[in-house]
């Protein structure tokens, strides 16, 4: 989420003036070396025994509690039919973990902050099962570029997975669970540098309405734990929201609140999907589009609103399991994010119209967009390309 001021010339020069300022923030002889896994970390859903190892809103460190309520009491309540001091004090934990050297939003020149990112998930773990609410909060944890120095050594003495290996959930933490080595250096290593004292941002997408509408809202996080409400890109709102019948996932029947006035397409597809079949040029012309949204090289959450980047994984499974005849490598060759590194999707993300999940858990299926697999993709190359000092 973020702020739009969304100019086309700008925005085709973004991912250049991005490399270029990330670059520049690092020199000496030897390069870094992540796996994808390593900086987008997706944990396993723990038992029940293990639950007491994840981290939760009031773990403590060095800078604080990771999510103080203050700022939680700012975000919409996650799930309405459960009392917000349970969801707080008993279910949120992390779920997803994100080291981030160059969060940027918005087009033109633009500046990396360094960042340490956490998703938030409801986990409900009993002796039968665990599982998650499809609700999130996302918080982001800010560095100045000394410090940033020092979190990057210290993950990379504990991060040790191959370099090309997809995004997946993470194998070593699969084998080793949460009391293993790597859990405890990473938890160690977060809580030592995470907190309220360098928490600037806060976002949330919460889930009512019997899992059938979902809002999505933030709050930038100021001295002393103030917050101010995130305009959100292209629609200059605090929060927008999207709703969708569960009644045949197979196909979208729902709507966005508001849309983006550049996207009639895309509210047209979600609105109708069996109408919208009968409009192949305008769906070809739309996930055109899709394939932009899902390349950080083109878009940033400063120019794109929250339901357009979240929904546009489910929109292009939808096409590409009705247009199979499509040529889909030739048609958006120019518009989708190529890497040579393995950017296959390997999570269980079969198309559903109500899977909205970007990174975490939808229920208790590990779920993992296009977007978080090629953010991380650049990630890892940008930091190979980067030197030590």
């Amino acid at each position: 989420m973020g702020r739009l001021s969304l100019a086309t010339s700008a925005k085709s020069s973004f991912g250049l003036k991005l490399i270029i300022t990330f670059l520049s923030l690092l020199v000496s002889t030897a390069a870094f070396a992540f796996s994808m896994s390593d900086i987008s970390i997706l944990l396993p859903l723990p038992n029940h025994a293990e639950i007491s190892d994840m981290l939760h809103a009031q773990s403590q460190g060095a800078k604080g509690i990771l999510l103080p309520r203050e700022v939680y009491n700012k975000l919409p309540n996650l799930t309405p039919d459960t009392k917000p001091d349970i969801v707080y004090k008993e279910l949120l934990k992390v779920v997803a973990i994100r080291l981030d050297p160059c969060f940027a939003e918005g087009v033109g020149p633009v500046s990396c902050r360094r960042q340490i990112r956490m998703v938030w998930q409801p986990v409900i773990a009993n002796e039968a099962e665990t599982f998650t609410r499809d609700a999130a909060v996302h918080t982001f944890y800010e560095f100045s570029e000394e410090e940033w120095l020092d979190v990057v050594r210290e993950w990379q003495q504990f991060s040790k997975l191959p370099e090309g290996m997809p995004l997946q959930m993470h194998p070593t933490l699969v084998q080793e669970r949460f009391a293993g080595a790597y859990w405890q250096s990473l938890k160690s290593t977060v809580l030592k540098r995470c907190g309220s004292e360098n928490l600037v941002r806060a976002t949330a997408m919460n889930v009512m309405n019997g899992e059938q509408v979902w809002i999505f809202a933030g709050v930038e996080v100021l001295a002393g734990l103030q917050t101010e409400p995130i305009m959100i890109a292209r629609i200059n709102r605090p929060n927008q929201g999207i709703i969708m019948s569960i009644n045949n996932t197979d196909e979208f029947t729902g709507s966005i609140r508001p849309p983006a006035s550049e996207d009639p397409e895309l509210e047209a597809l979600v609105q109708d999907s069996i109408m919208m079949k009968k409009n192949e040029a305008e769906l070809k012309h739309l996930m055109k589009r899709i394939y932009e949204y899902e390349n950080p090289l083109k878009h940033n959450p400063g120019t794109l609103d929250c339901v357009s980047c979240h929904v546009s994984q489910s929109a292009r499974t939808w096409a590409q399991s009705h247009f199979q005849a499509w040529d889909w490598a030739r048609d958006f060759k120019t518009e989708a994010y190529k890497s040579v590194l393995n950017i296959d999707n390997k999570s269980e993300t079969p198309f559903k119209s109500n899977h909205f999940r970007a990174f975490g858990y939808f229920y208790n299926k590990a779920m993992i967009s296009q977007r978080v697999i090629n953010e991380s993709a650049e990630t890892a190359l940008n930091f190979k390309n980067t030197k030590k000092q």
